[in-house]
């Protein structure tokens, strides 16, 4: 096949004289007339299937900043064989930073990601939804973790929603979530006991713009304390409460409190692992009555689970475990809902 640039075909020279001719077979120039910087924005970047990720170091004298940004645009008809449940219809950016300063003693970061669904069409009667929702995330953290000293993370989350009816142009969902959380730790030595102490708190605010019904604020707090020795021995244990405040006032705020425990022993050379766990979870919520002077809803329960977990190492390809659980509920308001259960299972594991 030879190329004619005067004509613009490429084509057989049947004839030998670089020339294209009417009796030439001829292959048409798929590209002809094709304005390329439209075809690439419009219908490459515009309507393809594609992910483009970039990610780099850096250099700053005694600062170590990493920086990071991906695009990726998946439409409706998109599958994958290998994984079938991979998200399509969405067009998503995000772009983040990790700063570490003083030996990685503080760290700062900061990302940002949205994302927006109903990416077919451009014209609303080519949409394939009535409504296209945008998310949106910005999440900022620092850490300090200087030695001797306890370990103190924090981070700030922002979600926002918007849905934006196609066909109106008018808004139809419109919410944002605000969440703080500050992690403190702290790692020590008594004697030969190894000790490390760690809580969690978190507060959430939730708006909904056209429903304020909706709104509400929920904190969880929990307080964690693990013991190690030189012996294979180890004991754990926690407590955790979550409570949620809303703004209807028709609902009554709720209150969860959680007891855990956790004992852990080996024997025979750690050929033989057992394990005792345990948690007791009390709910709470105000009764509200109906008109006949029965319960409507509220919540008044106890829930107290047993674990007990024996492992037996026969070599490193063979093992034997035995599990053992025991779950009671008591609700207080409704007994139909009190039950008992006991559970048990046996594994046997080879690898070859």
């Amino acid at each position: 096949a030879v190329w004619d640039s005067s004509k613009g075909i490429c084509f057989l020279d049947s004839n030998g004289d670089g020339y294209w001719e009417q009796e030439e077979i001829f292959f048409d120039n798929p590209i002809k007339n094709i304005d390329m910087l439209s075809y690439i924005f419009e219908d490459v970047i515009g309507r393809g299937t594609y992910m483009v990720s970039f990610a780099t170091p850096v250099p700053i004298k005694n600062v170590k900043m990493d920086y990071n940004i991906e695009l990726k645009r998946v439409p409706s008809n998109f599958s994958s064989m290998g994984n079938s449940s991979i998200r399509a219809d969405y067009f998503g950016f995000k772009t983040g930073t990790k700063v570490r300063v003083w030996k990685d003693q503080v760290s700062f970061n900061l990302s940002y990601d949205r994302n927006n669904d109903n990416v077919n069409g451009v014209d609303a009667e080519d949409k394939l939804k009535s409504a296209t929702t945008t998310s949106q995330t910005l999440n900022m953290g620092s850490g300090l973790n200087f030695p001797g000293w306890p370990v103190l993370n924090y981070s700030f989350r922002l979600m926002s929603r918007e849905a934006i009816s196609v066909s109106a142009d008018t808004t139809t969902v419109k919410n944002n979530t605000a969440s703080h959380t500050l992690a403190p730790s702290y790692k020590f030595d008594i004697g030969p006991m190894n000790t490390n102490l760690s809580g969690n708190l978190l507060y959430m605010s939730y708006d909904d713009t056209f429903n304020k019904d909706n709104n509400f604020i929920s904190t969880t707090t929990s307080l964690n304390l693990g013991l190690s020795f030189k012996s294979p021995l180890a004991i754990s244990s926690g407590i955790g409460t979550s409570t949620n405040l809303p703004a209807n006032p028709t609902q009554k705020p709720t209150l969860f409190i959680v007891y855990n425990g956790k004992l852990g022993y080996k024997f025979f050379d750690k050929k033989l692992s057992t394990t005792l766990s345990g948690s007791y979870v009390v709910g709470q919520q105000e009764e509200i009555l109906d008109e006949n002077g029965e319960v409507a809803s509220g919540i008044n329960s106890q829930k107290l689970s047993l674990k007990l977990g024996i492992q037996y190492k026969i070599n490193s390809n063979i093992s034997i475990s035995l599990n053992l659980d025991r779950v009671g509920l008591v609700d207080n308001l409704n007994q139909d809902n009190n039950k008992e259960e006991m559970r048990g299972k046996i594994k046997f594991s080879l690898n070859i």
